[in-house]
């Protein structure tokens, strides 16, 4: 009996943080929704929920996994929720084809993961979630998804298809290189930069809500193309001038918090976008004089709310006012 319990005991051991998927899968918890397969043939599974469990305060174990290759037997799945688990490698879920939405935040995924997805693209793939891995390229092409989520990841270059591209959303938020920049000895060139510098590759005409706070973006060059936008969220980037602004579009709300805009000739270019409706500028060097929201209002009176507070009358009459005499030439 004691050597069948330390067999057993072992045998728990070896599969550690491996743990199979199959073992997680029960029918009313993790896998939900019968409904009739595509082909008419019969009845499957739609949707599996199993996210992973962090260690506990108490002392008991988490509970994630790397191995997904049990879900081959579940090809008809829709809808997957596999966040926070230890997955490298997602081979199996590019075989399912009729997958709606995939969800695999907070894995191990890398560039060289998402190779698998362009042997098997998923043709009905509407929203994918790949925050909080560790990718640094995105180059894969599902012909009809709606959303896309790389927010906190590595990336430094994004690469969209714009032919027949129906993204409505893109959160690319928080890219950060995983090491720091190294020490450059005096008299030696510096590495180039890594992250996501620019906003190349993702002004899709398709896009409605379009997120980059906090990367080093400085230009806005491609965003031009941005007819459709909605949203945009610049907040926390080192942006200084608004060319390439999407205008004469459908924007009607535009976050630049912390940014880096010191110049009231930068906000002139505002004039162009008349759908503007929201709008934050706080934490930007803006030189003083005047009224700030007053000076903001007369040049896009579209506005609604600036800096998270409603325009007032108070403000109206501001914008009256206009800019404030330039101080006389020393």
């Amino acid at each position: 009996m004691a050597d069948e319990e330390g067999g057993a005991a072992a045998e728990v051991e070896d599969t550690g943080p491996m743990l199979d998927v199959a073992l997680h899968i029960k029918a009313g918890e993790n896998l939900k929704g019968i409904a009739k397969t595509v082909d008419g043939a019969g009845f499957a599974f739609t949707s599996l929920d199993l996210p992973g469990t962090d260690a506990a305060d108490d002392g008991s174990g988490g509970d994630k996994f790397a191995n997904v290759e049990a879900l081959k037997d579940y090809l008809h799945l829709r809808y997957v929720n596999l966040s926070n688990h230890i997955i490298k490698d997602p081979g199996p879920l590019a075989a399912m084809a009729h997958l709606l939405s995939l969800n695999l935040s907070k894995n191990q995924l890398t560039t060289e993961s998402l190779e698998k997805f362009k042997e098997a693209p998923l043709k009905f793939l509407q929203v994918l979630d790949l925050s909080h891995n560790r990718i640094e390229e995105y180059a894969v092409d599902f012909p009809m998804l709606r959303e896309l989520y790389l927010n906190n990841n590595q990336l430094s270059a994004i690469k969209l298809n714009a032919e027949g591209c129906v993204l409505k959303k893109l959160d690319v938020r928080d890219n950060k290189p995983l090491e720091p920049p190294p020490e450059v000895a005096e008299g030696e060139e510096p590495p180039p930069p890594k992250g996501l510098l620019d906003c190349d590759g993702y002004g899709m005409p398709s896009l409605e809500e379009l997120l980059v706070t906090g990367n080093p973006i400085k230009s806005l060059k491609g965003l031009d193309t941005l007819t459709g936008v909605q949203e945009l969220d610049l907040s926390g980037t080192d942006v200084e001038n608004l060319d390439g602004l999407p205008a004469g579009g459908k924007l009607r709300k535009l976050l630049m918090r912390d940014c880096k805009i010191a110049a009231w000739e930068e906000m002139d270019k505002l004039k162009e976008v008349t759908t503007l409706k929201d709008l934050d500028v706080q934490g930007n060097p803006l030189p003083p004089g005047g009224s700030q929201r007053g000076r903001i209002l007369m040049r896009v009176p579209t506005l609604e709310t600036l800096d998270e507070l409603p325009i007032t009358d108070e403000d109206r009459e501001a914008a009256k006012e206009g800019d404030p005499e330039p101080p006389p030439a020393e």
